[in-house]
Formats: C-alpha cells, structure tokens, sequence
C-alpha cells in the first residue's frame, strides 16, 4: 500500500507491516470506495430512468479523481492494469474531439455499468472488517455471503455479458468508432483497450472461480 510506505520513509515508522493498521485502513478506503460507486450507481440510474446523458460528465470526473486517489491504496498488479486502461480510454476520447458522451453514451453506460459489482466488492471487504473488530455475530456471516452471490451475479451480468455486448461484439459500437474517428488507428487503439479490460475481467473471473473452490 503506497500511502503506507510513504507514511513510513516520513515518519520512520513500520506501520505498513502492522496487519491492525492495514485493515483499518482499507476499511476507510472501501467505505470511500462504497460511497463513490452509490453516487455512480445513482448516475446510472438517471440515464436508464430518464435518459440523463449530461450525468455522465461529472459520473467520469468522479470516477476518474477516484481511481487517482484509489492508486494509493491498491497492491494488486491487475488493479494497477485496470486503473491504467481506464484512464488510457478516457485520454484517447479526450483527444478526439468527437469521441464525447453525447455521441458516445452507450459506450460511457456499458462502462459504468461494470463499476456496480464493485459496489457489492466493498461491502464484501466493508462486512469482513466490521465481523472482525465490531460485531461477531453469526448473521454476519450469512449477510457476508449474500454480498458475495451479489457480486458474482453482477460481476457475470455487467463485466462478461452486459460490457462485451455493447462494446466490443456490438456493430453499432464499431459504427460510432467510425463515424466519429477519422484515422483508423484511433479505432484500432478503442478496440485494444476495450479488449484489454475485457480480458482483465475474465482474468478476474477466473480468480473468483478459483477461489470459490
């Protein structure tokens, strides 16, 4: 954990070793994550009850300042991987003048959509902490599980069904591309990183089954 080790080179101290410590600072991390992903959640919301498009310029600015902050406290390679293509694509859209929300809407959606099982992700990590230092009861455990069947339903539902569908198996995806890029390697650069993060998710599905065992 970055912060941690920096903490420690200014104070001379050796707290990034203290697992207490660690816990209760991811535990902060993931209620600040928790909160992030409700108010994108909400964004969401907007666009499929209302069809908001103008909601998703501050869902990205939001999104993105996370994700910045967020590199302070991941250890994981992967996280590190998925952090990186994010802002890879939104720095892409950002240089083609064309590529914005209005025309891209379905494709900033079928981003933001992945981001609800994340949601379920830090309840997950929320519910560990609070069973360990705070309440010990048995129900926990059953609402603990109950997170977990969330995130596995949301994460196959939004990350492997949902995201490919609309972006990278989608013609009408392959169409936008073209009508609002004018090289052929900015088409080419999307599909790449589209394709990176899908990989990524399957990688990480991979993981969760592995675990499941």
């Amino acid at each position: 954990m970055i912060i941690l080790h920096i903490f420690d080179q200014l104070c001379n101290t050796n707290i990034c070793h203290n697992k207490a410590v660690v816990d209760h600072v991811y535990f902060v991390q993931n209620t600040i994550s928790f909160v992030v992903l409700c108010i994108t959640c909400m964004y969401i919301f907007r666009y499929v009850a209302y069809n908001d498009i103008d909601g998703f310029m501050p869902c990205t600015n939001l999104l993105l300042g996370y994700l910045a902050y967020d590199l302070l406290f991941i250890e994981k390679p992967s996280l590190y991987i998925h952090h990186g293509i994010v802002f890879a694509i939104f720095s892409l859209f950002q240089q083609i003048p064309r590529l914005h929300v209005q025309n891209l809407h379905p494709v900033f959606a079928a981003l933001f959509f992945t981001e609800i099982s994340s949601v379920f992700l830090s309840l997950i990590f929320m519910q560990k902490y609070i069973h360990k230092y705070i309440v010990h009861q048995e129900w926990m455990t059953h609402l603990y599980t109950l997170w977990k069947i969330c995130f596995l339903v949301t994460f196959v539902g939004f990350r492997l069904i949902y995201y490919p569908a609309h972006t990278l198996f989608s013609p009408s995806f392959a169409r936008l591309l073209m009508d609002y890029t004018d090289q052929i390697s900015d088409v080419v650069q999307t599909y790449l990183l589209f394709s990176a993060l899908f990989l990524l998710n399957i990688y990480w599905f991979v993981l969760i089954l592995n675990g499941m065992r």
